[in-house]
């Protein structure tokens, strides 16, 4: 579908997915496609893929207490928010930026995941909850 979007001539700045979607080769698919590549925001799921932290090879559950080890969680008091966030290199990808953000009333951290490394958690978010939006639309859409 982004390569027909592509194809079209629409160029979009972010592709946003939810974690079923944040496979390895997907993130590599759309880093790879159109003239000016396309950023991805991601939900991702913490599960045995390793990302590249200070010369150790680590997957999400290892990362999250070294992370809070060393004072790296922050508050964000603008959406009550815990979070920590760090640069690591993704194989094959490069330099991502991951966001572990722990929501008000829910126990569970949630990890994202963004190729663009300048945003910042506020950013992220925005970008991400755009996603809500275009899935109550095809929702509505399908249900005509």
């Amino acid at each position: 579908m982004l390569k027909r979007a592509l194809k079209k001539g629409f160029q979009a700045k972010y592709v946003l997915v939810d974690s079923w979607f944040s496979s390895h080769e997907f993130i590599q698919t759309v880093r790879g496609l159109g003239k000016k590549p396309m950023h991805l925001v991601c939900g991702v799921r913490q599960d045995t893929r390793k990302y590249l932290y200070k010369g150790d090879s680590l997957n999400a559950s290892q990362l999250k207490p070294i992370l809070k080890s060393e004072g790296n969680e922050k508050r964000c008091r603008k959406r009550n928010i815990r979070y920590s966030e760090v640069l690591v290199d993704y194989e094959g990808i490069g330099q991502v930026k991951l966001f572990f953000c722990r929501f008000p009333y829910q126990k569970k951290w949630r990890l994202f995941l963004s190729t663009d490394i300048s945003l910042s958690l506020l950013s992220m978010l925005e970008i991400y909850s755009i996603r809500w939006t275009i899935e109550v639309l095809f929702k509505e859409t399908n249900s005509i």
